[in-house]
């Protein structure tokens, strides 16, 4: 991946803006999101200088999954994800700096409880978008309620 060091997002550790102690990500499963949870924890963006604390990731989990093993589930989905885009995540590193939350970007409120919605949108100053659509014979339209509005909600 040595093109991965000409993205915009290889810049930021030299910015004197921070993004904030706690940071939302969604799509982190894909290839962007991934590439961005690897410049994070191997600290190719500076996170420290930042001031990232925790990276809450929306990820689906299936409902069968207990409470208690959500974190697991979560984080060796990631390293998986990773895998098939021959990028090595750490799952000790991904346990210190990311908190799973089961979501669903396309539903309402991401499909989270109101608890959890009232506590991301007090404590959450940034959110990385990488969630997308990838049935393109949908219209923006189609997909603008359950999706983007989301985001624009949660901010």
């Amino acid at each position: 991946f040595e093109g991965i060091a000409r993205l915009p997002f290889a810049e930021a550790k030299e910015r004197s803006v921070g993004l904030g102690a706690e940071v939302l990500m969604t799509g982190a499963s894909g290839f962007l999101g991934l590439s961005m949870l690897d410049c994070m924890l191997t600290n190719k963006m500076g996170v420290g200088e930042l001031g990232v604390e925790t990276i809450h990731v929306l990820i689906r989990i299936p409902s069968e999954v207990p409470r208690t093993k959500i974190q697991e589930a979560g984080v060796d989905k990631l390293v998986r994800a990773a895998s098939s885009f021959e990028i090595t995540l750490d799952p000790s590193a991904l346990n210190e700096l990311v908190n799973i939350v089961p979501a669903d970007a396309f539903q309402p409120r991401f499909g989270v409880s109101d608890f959890m919605w009232d506590n991301l949108s007090s404590r959450v100053k940034t959110v990385l978008n990488f969630a997308c659509e990838t049935d393109y014979s949908k219209r923006y339209a189609d997909i603008r309620e359950m999706w983007a509005t989301n985001l624009v909600n949660l901010c």
